[in-house]
């Protein structure tokens, strides 16, 4: 089973609403999941030549069973966050997570695997298979 989420997004403040940031530092909080479910966090960090992708899988207590990361060449933003969905997905089979929480900052990618939007081209076959992966 496969539930995604969306990530909150926090965005930066000016000193006049510094206030409110610690208030909703002070809420953003995680929440332990019953004990047979696990949660995979995805990102990717995309610069003018190359990407980093990452993940990081964690039990219902909040410790991390698995992460990995790895450099990537001329890929863009969306290509990079399916990569990271794709890779987090693939550890989590190989770890026997079958009950597991997907999160990510990337309300597209999230998207294209709901079934929302209509999916580029450049990016079916990535689709595809974290499907085949979920």
């Amino acid at each position: 089973m496969l539930q995604l989420l969306q990530a909150p997004l926090i965005v930066s403040l000016t000193k006049r609403s510094s206030l409110a940031l610690l208030e909703i530092l002070e809420t953003i909080k995680w929440i332990p999941y019953a004990s047979n479910w696990f949660k995979l966090n995805f990102d990717n960090s995309v610069t003018f030549n190359s990407s980093v992708v990452g993940f990081v899988i964690r039990d219902s207590a909040g410790f991390p069973i698995v992460s990995g990361a790895r450099k990537l060449h001329n890929s863009y933003v969306p290509q990079a966050e399916c990569i990271a969905l794709k890779e987090g997905l693939i550890a989590a089979k190989r770890r026997n997570c079958n009950q597991i929480e997907v999160e990510g900052d990337s309300s597209l990618i999230i998207n294209y695997v709901k079934g929302s939007c209509s999916i580029p081209w450049k990016l079916k076959s990535l689709i595809r298979d974290v499907l085949a992966l979920a």
